[in-house]
């Protein structure tokens, strides 16, 4: 039976993927260099003792303690320990749609590709973490301590250097915005949520999420809230669930009220489409 309405179709925004690739720790040799070369991922790079110097195309930096520099794909870079002093290296390398966007919030760039860290602070902590997850292969649970080790890496390096505090007005930061909504609705419909929910969890006001979320997807977010628990209503249909816990199931603990937009949507009541489409 044909719908009057669309149906909604919604892919996990992969943006907030980031995966971990390796990590690790080197006391370098005088004069030990790498490059140059490019890689096909983000790499961190924490000096935790000594000096050495860090290239790319465009400029030569001296780096030493306390120092950081990041090598973002597809660039020529090569960097080398110094010869007097040579440096003691922590990397971390990683890929994901999402770290350009954190990358640009935190002030980092190929252009701009250093940062400073306090060598006792929680971004040193979590990186030697993550050091030690991946040093113990054997463990089954290996793949998560990683990424949660990963996340907390990151998220500690943005608090240490983000250089202000988040545009919202950014344009990349409203299309992650409206990707984190479109998410809060797919894996929060079930429940008993309202668009004031998922503004409070974004951190936004209503009125912010509501007019950014309208123009990015071209229905306001109560509508295509709806809509969406709607669509995941008539999959029920199909099943052998009761027309009341399809509707607790789609986030409705009223069973009338789901009923009506039930109609409102699809032109039938549940009972009456379920008997057309030729559900059970």
């Amino acid at each position: 039976m044909q719908s009057r309405h669309p149906r909604i179709k919604h892919t996990v925004n992969s943006c907030q993927d980031i995966k971990f690739y390796y990590a690790g720790t080197e006391a370098c040799e005088s004069g030990q260099a790498w490059g140059p070369g490019v890689k096909d991922h983000y790499k961190i790079f924490y000096i935790h003792s000594g000096r050495g110097t860090f290239r790319t195309a465009a400029a030569e930096y001296p780096r030493s303690a306390g120092d950081g520099f990041f090598l973002v794909p597809g660039e020529l870079y090569d960097y080398e320990a110094d010869a007097d002093d040579p440096w003691t290296l922590s990397w971390v390398a990683f890929n994901g749609e999402a770290v350009p966007l954190y990358l640009e919030q935190a002030g980092l760039s190929y252009d701009s590709p250093l940062f400073t860290c306090p060598p006792d602070g929680p971004t040193r902590q979590s990186l030697q973490a993550m050091i030690e997850a991946d040093r113990n292969p054997d463990s089954f649970s290996r793949p998560l301590r990683l990424t949660a080790a990963l996340y907390t890496f990151l998220a500690a390096l943005l608090d240490a250097i983000q250089t202000g505090p988040v545009d919202p007005n950014r344009s990349s930061i409203k299309s992650y915005y409206v990707a984190q909504a479109l998410d809060f609705i797919e894996t929060n419909y079930s429940r008993s949520v309202s668009i004031e929910d998922m503004a409070h969890a974004l951190g936004l006001s209503r009125k912010y999420i509501a007019s950014l979320f309208k123009t990015a997807v071209g229905v306001p977010p109560q509508q295509y809230l709806c809509r969406y628990r709607m669509e995941k209503a008539r999959e029920l249909m199909q099943g052998s669930l009761s027309i009341k816990e399809i509707s607790y199931s789609v986030g409705y603990s009223d069973q009338l009220i789901f009923s009506r937009m039930f109609k409102k949507t699809f032109g039938y009541a549940p009972k009456e489409y379920r008997r057309k489409s030729g559900g059970v």
